[in-house]
């Protein structure tokens, strides 16, 4: 069970929403949303878009072409920047008559320029005229005022700002050292200017010149903040180790009261009577509303969706939900009845995949690709719950297969290029189901490299591996002591002796299926060798390797960094890095 586990992080499925961004007039009557997705049968860019949808349908709202400017000669300055044609989200007063829209620029010029450059532009139309503003801004309901930061420099000093929509006048907060988080589903700001926003310790609430935190107990986190219309109600999400609730705060005071003891994601109804959250109590994260009545909460449950919900916003009267579920469903949902409408089937989106290799296990990172989980056992099949994925138009082996990511095996005969710019054809196909708006079959060209090793690991480089008795996994929690022996794993690490079939498990007794060419790990902290007691693929896994090495004794206490080179001398031969929790 322990290795499954191990074999179930070595997916890194770090994928956003199909569709993204949405904001919704009052009445709820229409839905804007962001995707880098084009319809069928378009020629649109595949990067981002915005859509609406109403009664009408869909309809593309603004594409923006990209303007990439010329090289500057060396040494020019500034470095010219993109258009900010990358449309990333719509936000809309609750009239419908001021819309702003954020998009990304992109910058090709020196490092440190390029740091210095703010990424995020914010459009704001309002009286039938445009505005940039730089960063990203979020709209109080009236459409009145403006509120979001721009700029990170290399100091981490973010400014925060409100802007004035009719006047233009931008009122800056003060610099914020460290952390700032907005929330992108509710309203940050009243129709008056009070603007809420956390630093990850507080609540910080800024009315006029009066600025005051709200810090909950327990070293908790709170974040994403949300302020209703008339700036006299205040939501926020407060998270631990142990989960998130709901806060309830007191706009004119610095202390705040639990409402939703398991909720998330909050947003309110522009008279802050309303309530939508998001709470994974009964499994994956699904919609609730609540009405605030004097501080309480009576709450019900909006629907169930498979895999759960990835986003949901509310209307400005508390009508209407629209949701965007993990398989890349948006739909509409009535508050009263629980009515929902589909405005777009289910549709597949992949975002990213490991580095490609004859022979590798890799993952293919998305949004949408199966509606449920399944795993196979050694030997793999071609195709599993109807999913298959093909390179070079040979059939890989699946390992599993889940909502936001497939892991499969590289086929051993396909053939790697040393040269990036050659790519060759991967064609995922998925199983028959409603036919989306948009293209949702994942084909694209990948570069396959000759042989790409690496180590799992999870945040910070760390090593997924067992403590040398496999009574658990090694983590900050529960660290490594000098001189154990634990069991890490690798993936693409080379050939074996005796030769394992393609897709086949690795033998679990002797002979086991040894690297032919084994790898050497010095650790940071001296620069010692560490002592290796076996290398190869893991017994009863496929395409999984293991390697048992001993912490040396006398490592302090902190992370131990190993430095591993295969089959050779630094800087000649691959290598891989890693790093262990040690008490």
């Amino acid at each position: 069970m322990l290795r499954l586990t191990v074999l179930s992080l070595a997916i890194c499925a770090c994928a956003n929403a199909q569709f993204s961004g949405l904001a919704t007039s009052g009445d709820g009557s229409r839905v804007y949303f962001a995707t880098a997705l084009r319809q069928k049968n378009t020629t649109q860019p595949l990067y981002g878009k915005l859509f609406t949808v109403d009664s009408t349908g869909l309809k593309l709202f603004l594409s923006r072409d990209a303007q990439i400017p010329t090289p500057p000669p060396p040494g020019t300055f500034p470095v010219p920047l993109t258009n900010a044609y990358n449309l990333q989200a719509a936000r809309i007063s609750s009239d419908g008559k001021v819309l702003a829209i954020m998009g990304i620029e992109y910058c090709d010029g020196p490092g440190e320029f390029c740091t210095r450059a703010e990424p995020y532009i914010t459009t704001i139309s309002a009286a039938g005229q445009d505005k940039d503003y730089r960063g990203d801004l979020l709209l109080s309901a009236g459409g009145t005022w403006a509120f979001g930061v721009s700029g990170v420099a290399p100091t981490g000093t973010h400014t925060a700002y409100l802007v004035n929509v009719a006047t233009g006048q931008q009122t800056a907060i003060y610099p914020i050292f460290g952390p700032f988080q907005i929330t992108a589903g509710g309203r940050p700001v009243a129709d008056d200017g009070t603007a809420v926003y956390s630093d990850l310790r507080s609540v910080v609430v800024v009315r006029g010149s009066d600025t005051h935190s709200i810090t909950p107990d327990n070293y908790a986190q709170p974040m994403d903040a949300v302020i209703d219309r008339a700036g006299s109600t205040i939501v926020f999400t407060v998270c631990t180790a142990n989960g998130c609730s709901l806060r309830l705060a007191d706009p004119a005071a610095s202390v705040s009261s639990l409402l939703i003891a398991d909720g998330f994601a909050p947003a309110l109804s522009d008279d802050g009577k309303t309530l939508l959250y998001l709470s994974t109590r009964t499994g994956a994260a699904q919609i609730h509303v609540a009405r605030l009545i004097g501080g309480a909460a009576a709450d019900r449950q909006l629907g169930s969706e498979v895999g759960g919900i990835a986003q949901a916003i509310l209307s400005g009267d508390g009508s209407t939900v629209y949701a965007v579920s993990a398989n890349g469903r948006l739909r509409k949902i009535a508050v009263a009845t629980g009515a929902a409408q589909e405005l777009i089937p289910p549709t597949a989106h992949l975002t990213s995949a490991s580095t490609l290799a004859p022979g590798k296990l890799v993952a293919f990172a998305g949004q949408g690709l199966s509606d449920f989980s399944f795993t196979a056992s050694p030997p793999l099949p071609e195709s599993l719950n109807g999913i298959s994925v093909t390179v070079q138009g040979v059939k890989a082996r699946i390992v599993s297969v889940a909502p936001d990511a497939i892991l499969a095996v590289m086929p051993p005969e396909v053939t790697a290029s040393g040269d990036r710019t050659v790519t060759s054809p991967v064609e995922i196909t998925l199983p028959a189901r409603p036919a989306s708006l948009f293209d949702d079959a994942p084909r694209f060209a990948a570069n396959i490299a000759p042989f790409a090793p690496e180590l799992v690991t999870g945040a910070s480089n760390l090593l997924i591996a067992a403590h040398q008795d496999w009574s658990g996994l090694v983590t900050a929690d529960n660290p490594a002591g000098p001189g154990e022996v634990l069991h890490a794993y690798g993936l693409g690490l080379g050939p074996t002796a005796p030769a394992v079939p393609y897709g086949s498990a690795a033998p679990a007794q002797e002979p086991f299926a040894r690297l032919t060419t084994p790898f050497d790990c010095t650790g940071s902290t001296n620069g010692s060798r560490i002592d290796i007691f076996f290398q190869g693929l893991a017994p009863n896994l496929a395409a999984v390797y293991q390697f048992d090495f001993r912490i040396p004794t006398g490592t302090p206490s902190g992370n131990f960094g190993m430095y591993c080179v295969l089959g050779g001398v630094i800087g000649a031969s691959p290598s891989i890095y890693g790093t262990v929790p040690v008490a």
